[in-house]
């Protein structure tokens, strides 16, 4: 626990520091706010991930993302509603419950992704198509597709907040369950446990978080993001909460770096985050293979 303790402390003190920087005149509050809950969305949702073996969901979930979005601008302007937010990710988690429904009836994960991914794409093209057409666009196309959390509004900052504290919560109280679900989900059946809450859990924040992320990071690189922080947490830890306490350190600490680096160099937000969150992981991977 000890080592646990100062890793928490290390991540704090970089974080800490990397803050002062943001607080220098050219920042904004809202952006310090942004990408420091997206740093700590994709520390905590990657983890779960991993636990459970899902990695074809972040292969998914942009494309599930792209058409719920597209879907909900058609309709909610076709009833005169604002709420595209809400109709999007209900949406979207619908798509996610049709996959883990494929899954679970006996289709090999590879093969029900890569039917989702063919058929959402295809109908976002033509979707997103008649939408540029026949409505006034509330999403940016560049923001869909490259990310663009530096335009973020307060009222998008706040609902950014609210998917954080839910996607904590339920990431912290599911994921010593999700852990032995992984490792061995006959098992903990037997056991008594009743599974079915906790294989829906990672599908719903995923699909939430997907089309939040969607707008902030882009349509390019949101998969990235959510999968390298486990990846390279794995590579620097054995134990489960170790892995956690570095997945959510290193996202912290690259979001805020991604921050400083696009408001001072002028490059993209989402691809320096993207970019820094590579290079740790193949650092690791690197250490990893001269440890052994």
């Amino acid at each position: 626990m000890m080592h646990a303790y100062r890793l928490v402390l290390t991540y704090t003190l970089i974080s800490a520091f990397l803050l002062g920087l943001s607080m220098l005149p050219r920042m904004e509050l809202k952006w310090v706010i942004t990408f420091l809950s997206l740093g700590l969305l994709f520390g905590f949702l990657s983890p779960m991930i991993a636990a459970r073996r899902l990695y074809y969901l972040s292969t998914a979930a942009p494309h599930a993302s792209l058409l719920s979005i597209t879907l909900s601008i058609i309709l909610t302007g076709s009833i005169g509603s604002n709420n595209y937010y809400l109709a999007s990710i209900l949406i979207a988690i619908s798509m996610m419950f049709g996959v883990n429904h494929l899954v679970r009836s006996g289709l090999d994960p590879d093969v029900a992704t890569s039917a989702f991914v063919a058929g959402s794409a295809a109908f976002s093209v033509l979707l997103l198509y008649y939408v540029l057409v026949n409505y006034r666009m509330v999403y940016s196309i560049n923001a869909l597709m490259l990310g663009d959390p530096l335009l973020i509004s307060f009222q998008e900052a706040l609902i950014l907040v609210v998917v954080l504290i839910l996607t904590i919560a339920i990431a912290l109280t599911t994921f010593r369950e999700n852990i032995c679900i992984g490792i061995d989900a006959d098992l903990v059946r037997l056991s008594g446990v009743k599974a079915f809450f906790y294989d829906l859990t990672p599908y719903v924040l995923i699909a939430i978080n997907a089309v939040i992320l969607v707008k902030l990071v882009g349509y390019v690189l949101s998969h990235v993001m959510i999968l390298l922080p486990s990846l390279a947490s794995m590579n620097l830890s054995k134990q489960a909460h170790e892995t956690l306490i570095h997945s959510v350190g290193l996202s912290v600490v690259t979001a805020l770096a991604g921050l400083f680096l696009s408001t001072y160099l002028n490059v993209s937000p989402s691809g320096a985050i993207g970019g820094a969150l590579t290079l740790i992981y193949l650092a690791t991977l690197i250490k990893r293979r001269c440890s052994v």
